[in-house]
C-alpha cells in the first residue's frame, strides 16, 4: 500500500461524463437541464475528495462524441447540416461542447472555493477532434471507420454485433466483430473507444500543452510541478513528484474494473500492446496508462480487481459504463455501471483509511466501516 503521506501528494485524475451525455440524450432530457444537474453532483464529489486531503487535480473534459460510430448511427445523416467538415455529428458535438463549457465554469468556481487545490482543466475534446479533422498529420487513415467491429455501413459498426461479437451462420457460431489489419492507422477502436495509437497521440498533445485550454505552450505536467513549489501549496508536497495517482472515470480510463466484476473483455481487446485482453476497452493502452508512465509509475491497478494488484503507486477507481449521476438502469438492461462517481468516491474514502488519513472506525460520510 502507499505510504500514508501519499494521499495529500497524489495526483487525482478524473475522466468521466461521456455516458451522462449519452444517457441524458437517450432519455430525451434537454441538455440545458441535465448538464447543470450532472455537474452540480460532479462539483460536490470533487469537494468531498478535496476534504479527504486531495490537492492536485487533472480533470479531462469530454471528447467529440459526434465523431464516434455509436453516435453517428443514431442520427439521420442525410439531413442538411447534420455533419461537420470532419464528417462528425454536429448535434452530438454541440452537446459535448456545451458540457465542456459548463465543466470549465464549474472548475473556475471550485478554484475559488478550494484555495489549496491545483486544478488543471485538460482539453481532451480539441486533442481528439484534431485526429478526425487532420488524420494524415498524425498518421491515421479513414478516422471515422471502426477498427474492430462489423457493419454494412461506412463506419463498420453495428450496435448489435460489437467488437468480438459472434453470430450463428448456417448453424455454426462465428466471430463477426473482428479487428482490422492495421490498428495503428485507426483512430476509433470499437465505435466507442480509441485505439492505442490514438490514445498515445492524444496524450502527447495534452502533456506538451499543444492542446490545452487558454494556456501557452507549456508542459502541463511541468505546470503542475510549478504549482507544487508555491509556498501556499507546497506545505503538503515540497518535492511534488506525485508518488501516487488516484483515478476516477469511465471506460476511457478503466484498467480492469468492469472486467473484474462482470466478466473479461473479449478477444481482440488488448491485442496490440498486451497481446491479450487486459481489462481495457481498447486494443492497448489508455491515456491514464501514458500518464502513469510519464511519472515513472507502473500501470494503475483497478480497485475492483483483487488478484495480483499493486496499490503502492495509486489506484484506479474508474469503471466502464460509469456515470457521474446514478442512471437507475442496470447493465443487464443495457444501462450503466453501478459504480457511478459517488460510489467511486466511497472507494477512494475506504482506500484513504488504509493510507491512515481517516478515523479507522468510520467513513467521513458517517457510515460505519465493516
Amino acid at each position: 500500500m502507499p505510504k500514508k503521506e501519499y494521499f495529500n501528494q497524489s495526483l487525482y485524475t478524473i475522466d468521466i461524463g461521456q455516458n451522462d451525455i449519452t444517457a441524458g440524450l437517450g432519455f430525451r432530457k434537454t441538455s440545458d437541464k441535465f448538464i447543470p444537474q450532472t455537474l452540480a453532483v460532479f462539483s460536490g464529489e470533487v469537494k468531498r475528495i478535496y476534504n479527504l486531503g486531495a490537492r492536485y487535480f487533472w480533470i479531462h473534459n469530454t471528447g467529440p462524441l459526434g465523431c464516434l460510430a455509436y453516435a453517428l448511427v443514431r442520427r439521420n445523416l442525410t439531413a442538411a447540416g447534420e455533419l461537420d467538415k470532419a464528417g462528425c455529428s454536429v448535434f452530438y458535438n454541440k452537446v459535448a461542447q456545451q458540457f465542456n463549457k459548463k465543466l470549465n465554469e464549474t472548475l473556475v468556481e471550485l478554484r475559488k472555493e478550494l484555495p489549496r487545490a491545483v486544478i488543471t482543466y485538460v482539453d481532451i475534446y480539441s486533442a481528439k477532434y484534431s485526429l478526425f479533422l487532420k488524420p494524415a498529420k498524425y498518421g491515421f487513415k479513414d478516422p471515422l471507420r471502426v477498427c474492430c467491429g462489423h457493419g454494412n455501413n461506412k463506419y463498420n459498426f453495428d450496435p448489435n454485433v460489437l467488437c468480438g461479437g459472434k453470430a450463428t451462420v448456417n448453424g455454426s457460431v462465428v466471430v463477426l466483430g473482428r479487428s482490422c489489419r492495421e490498428p495503428s492507422k485507426k483512430v476509433v477502436w470499437d465505435g466507442v473507444h480509441y485505439t492505442d495509437a490514438a490514445n498515445k497521440v492524444v496524450f502527447d498533445l495534452i502533456s506538451t500543452g499543444k492542446i490545452s485550454f487558454k494556456m501557452k505552450p507549456l508542459l502541463l505536467l511541468q505546470l503542475l510541478f510549478f504549482y507544487c513549489t508555491m509556498p501556499e501549496i507546497a506545505y503538503s508536497s515540497p518535492a511534488c513528484n506525485f508518488p501516487a495517482i488516484i483515478n476516477f472515470g469511465d471506460s476511457n480510463s478503466d484498467t480492469g474494473g468492469l472486467s473484474a466484476t462482470f466478466g473479461p473483455t473479449p478477444p481482440f481487446y488488448g491485442e496490440t500492446f498486451f497481446h491479450m485482453p487486459a481489462g481495457r476497452y481498447s486494443d492497448g493502452r489508455l491515456i491514464i496508462d501514458f500518464i502513469a508512465k510519464s511519472f515513472g509509475h507502473p500501470f494503475l491497478s483497478s480497485y475492483l480487481d483483487s488478484l495480483g494488484t499493486n496499490y503502492s503507486n495509486g489506484v484506479n477507481l474508474a469503471t466502464a459504463a460509469s456515470t457521474i449521476i446514478d442512471q437507475n438502469i442496470s447493465l443487464s438492461q443495457g444501462g450503466y455501471s453501478p459504480f457511478f462517481l459517488v460510489v467511486q468516491y466511497v472507494g477512494s474514502n475506504s482506500r484513504a483509511l488504509k493510507f491512515g488519513k481517516t478515523n479507522p472506525c468510520c467513513l467521513q460520510d458517517g457510515s460505519s466501516n465493516p
